[in-house]
C-alpha cells in the first residue's frame, strides 16, 4: 500500500485556512478516518479569503463546522493558544500525530525578500511514525514540507505567539 498524499493548498492570502486544512486532514489520516471525497466538501471553504484569512476566521469556520464534523465520525478539538514556538512544537510532537498547530507568523520576517503578508501562517504537525516536526508552509514559493525554519520563532513571536492548536479527542 502506498503512502496517502495529502494535498497542501497554495496561497498567499488564506494562509491561516490553508494550514488548517491541512491538518485537519493530517490528523484524520492519523485516526483512520481520512476520507478525501468527504473532506473535500467539508474542507473546501478553509482555504478560502472569507474563512482562511486570519485565525479567527478560521475559529468561526470550525464553530459553524463542529457540530457537521462531530456527526461525520470526526472528533477535532480547536483551541486558541498564545504559548511559545518550541512549546507548541514539543507539544505537537508528544501528539504521535494526532495533534498540530498553525501558527500566525510575519510572513515578510520568515520570507525575507518575497512579498507575503503579516497574516502569514504555517502548519506544525508531527507523524505517529516520526518524532521530528514538519512546517508546512501555504505560500506557493515554500518548500513544503519543511524543517522548522530558525526564523519560525521569530516570526511567530512578532504575532504575539497567537496559534490556533487542533487535535483529536476520543477513539480512533
Amino acid at each position: 500500500m502506498s503512502p496517502t498524499t495529502i494535498p497542501i493548498d497554495t496561497t498567499s492570502e488564506s494562509c491561516a485556512g490553508a494550514a488548517a486544512s491541512y491538518l485537519l486532514r493530517s490528523i484524520a489520516l492519523c485516526a483512520g478516518r481520512f476520507a478525501p471525497g468527504i473532506q473535500e466538501r467539508v474542507f473546501i471553504h478553509l482555504p478560502t479569503r472569507s474563512y482562511g484569512s486570519s485565525l479567527g476566521a478560521v475559529e468561526r469556520w470550525f464553530g459553524e463546522h463542529e457540530a457537521e464534523l462531530t456527526r461525520l465520525g470526526y472528533r477535532f478539538g480547536m483551541r486558541r493558544v498564545a504559548f511559545p514556538t518550541p512549546a507548541l512544537i514539543e507539544w505537537v510532537v508528544r501528539g504521535q500525530g494526532f495533534r498540530g498547530v498553525v501558527l500566525h507568523t510575519d510572513g515578510g520576517r520568515l520570507h525575507p525578500g518575497h512579498r507575503v503578508g503579516d497574516r502569514h501562517a504555517v502548519a506544525v504537525i508531527a507523524g505517529a511514525r516520526r518524532s521530528k516536526p514538519l512546517v508546512i508552509d501555504p505560500v506557493p514559493a515554500a518548500e513544503n514540507p519543511g524543517k522548522p525554519s530558525p526564523l519560525l520563532e521569530r516570526a511567530h513571536r512578532a504575532c504575539q505567539f497567537g496559534a490556533l492548536a487542533l487535535f483529536w479527542y476520543g477513539w480512533s
